[in-house]
């Protein structure tokens, strides 16, 4: 969740992570991009796969999709394919945003003005994982396990309190204050604008770098272990470990709700790699909370 003055960059953050993420194995011609090596399948592959047919793998761009404002409720769940039903005179469904997030991102642009209607809706599938629609003749459900994004200005109002629990991290934003900065950032906006591809050209070997950064944390990230025994920390009353340690540190904050004790344990997981690490510590834990 990422609040914060208007005009800071946030939105052009969120959809540069397109260009940085690695790419992903997906099954060939699968709508939902599912996972070859995962056991919750959709329904058509799954299908496939009971028959024998092999499933082809290909490699695709991770998903990063928008959902805008004024979505429609048949827009982010799916809805009938009309032009079939009308041309054909078959039932098929049309796949729709949360399809497309699925093993993705899903960023919403001023997330506290979101319909209640939808809020709603993405907290339920947010906490199954899965998408389920039954309406207009048609029973169809289908994975969608995504990473949730939120961007949104406070001022501008408030987030239900449902909608704030499906987010476990957040950070502020605000307008840089640094002159050279400020210089910098014009100047490179001016530059893109005259020359895009240059531009692009220009910090392609920064992107690349970064990319392989994330593909090498991702492999040390199941080899990081949380409950590997530190230090007695500050937090903690005797030998501590990632979830000791963070259940102390968000009980001596005040914090009344679980959902900050739950992501510590993958705060730290993925930090630690970040660094080269196979371990957590104290930092690790220290570095994502702040």
């Amino acid at each position: 969740l990422i609040f914060g003055d208007r005009g800071t960059g946030k939105s052009t953050t969120i959809r540069s992570l397109a260009a940085l993420l690695p790419p992903m194995k997906s099954i060939e011609g699968c709508k939902y991009h599912c996972d070859p090596l995962a056991q919750n399948l959709c329904s058509e592959c799954q299908a496939k796969k009971s028959l024998g047919q092999k499933l082809k793998i290909k490699n695709i761009q991770a998903p990063v999709v928008d959902l805008p404002l004024g979505a429609t409720e048949d827009r982010v769940v799916g809805a009938l394919d009309i032009e079939k039903a009308l041309t054909q005179g078959v039932k098929s469904f049309e796949p729709g945003l949360l399809a497309k997030a699925n093993r993705g991102y899903l960023y919403i642009d001023e997330v506290n003005l979101l319909e209640d209607h939808l809020v709603d809706l993405l907290i339920d599938v947010a906490a199954s994982g899965e998408n389920i629609i039954e309406r207009e003749g048609l029973s169809i459900r289908h994975p969608a396990r995504f990473v949730l994004i939120g961007s949104g200005n406070p001022e501008e109002g408030e987030l239900r309190p449902q909608m704030l629990d499906r987010f476990g991290l957040s950070t502020e934003v605000k307008t840089p204050l640094d002159f050279k900065e400020r210089v910098e950032i014009i100047k490179r906006r001016d530059e893109f604008e005259r020359n895009p591809e240059r531009f692009m050209a220009r910090w392609k070997k920064f992107e690349e770098e970064y990319t392989k950064k994330i593909s090498r944390s991702r492999k040390l990230l199941d080899s990081v272990s949380v409950d590997e025994i530190a230090p007695t920390s500050a937090f903690s009353a005797g030998p501590c470990t990632v979830i000791s340690t963070g259940v102390g540190l968000f009980s001596f904050l005040c914090s009344t709700a679980v959902v900050a004790d739950l992501a510590v344990p993958k705060l730290s997981a993925a930090t630690a790699p970040s660094g080269g690490a196979s371990t957590w510590s104290i930092g690790s834990i220290l570095t994502g909370a702040a």
